[in-house]
């Protein structure tokens, strides 16, 4: 009779575990959001203060930075986990505004980091993309945000395919591309520039160079076609090529509006 007292209450147990009387079951972290997810490969500019690599902040504190140092990054990792989001970043080069050398700011950022990683804490589980692009508005910000900022307006939409582009007449050129050149009122004029830099840890490899590429600024004001034609290793090669993925222009103009238009342009790599 004991032993038939103590299975049906063992029984009585797990059936008030099973509807949901007992004690609540510990689940696992669920998977980033995909939201959070397409962050990865992203290319943006990291404001941040001098020889600060590793930002930890709330999302109160985001909304309060004031960081001028600027660094092209591309987004490696992307997390958010028991409300904190965490970014792992790549740094490319440093982002300038058009016709500045970055004499004026480099002495007070010095010298930028490999990588970078952020965490920014206060997220509930209901809040989705907004509420995360709100927080990295004053963070990690677009080539676009980050003109804004300093009172330079670009709002055009990015293409896929920047068609027939203008030339003027030079060899090579087709005689759809130089009768577009001759239309052209205004060249492509740049107004956001990275200068790619690349991190060795060997003080003896440190140098500077100039690199030559060829590409078109399309209407949108973006790169494309790009190629590097000075001789590099293929891993420098492409990260100059990402570098000038941030690159942005006051695109050609005609009478007619903004056109597609052939450039040929210099970098400079930095070696660390």
């Amino acid at each position: 009779m004991r032993r038939s007292l103590l299975a049906w209450s063992l029984l009585a147990v797990l059936a008030g575990c099973r509807s949901g009387g007992g004690p609540p079951v510990r689940t696992t972290a669920a998977p980033p959001p995909e939201f959070v997810q397409s962050y990865v490969g992203q290319k943006r500019v990291l404001l941040h203060s001098k020889d600060e690599a590793r930002l930890t902040m709330t999302r109160a504190e985001a909304a309060r930075r004031t960081a001028s140092c600027g660094s092209a990054v591309e987004v490696k990792r992307a997390t958010l986990t028991d409300g904190v989001l965490r970014l792992d970043l790549e740094h490319l080069g440093r982002a300038r505004l058009a016709g500045g050398t970055g004499k004026d700011v480099e002495p007070a950022c010095a010298a930028p980091a490999a990588v970078y990683a952020v965490a920014v804490s206060g997220f509930s589980s209901d809040e989705g993309g907004p509420a995360v692009e709100e927080s990295l508005a004053k963070v990690l910000v677009t080539p676009e945000a980050f003109l804004q900022a300093r009172g330079v307006a670009f709002d055009r939409a990015a293409v896929t395919d920047p068609g027939t582009a203008a030339t003027k007449d030079v060899p090579g050129s087709s005689a759809d591309e130089r009768s577009l050149g001759r239309k052209v009122t205004a060249w492509p004029k740049p107004l956001l520039s990275v200068n790619p830099e690349v991190f060795v840890g060997r003080k003896e490899m440190r140098s500077e160079s100039e690199v030559e590429f060829d590409g078109v600024v399309g209407p949108d004001g973006r790169l494309h076609r790009v190629k590097v034609t000075t001789p590099l290793a293929a891993s420098q090669a492409g990260l100059v090529e990402r570098a000038l993925g941030l690159w942005r222009f006051e695109p050609a103009e005609t009478k007619d509006g903004a056109v597609s238009a052939k450039v040929a342009l210099r970098t400079s790599l930095r070696i660390y």
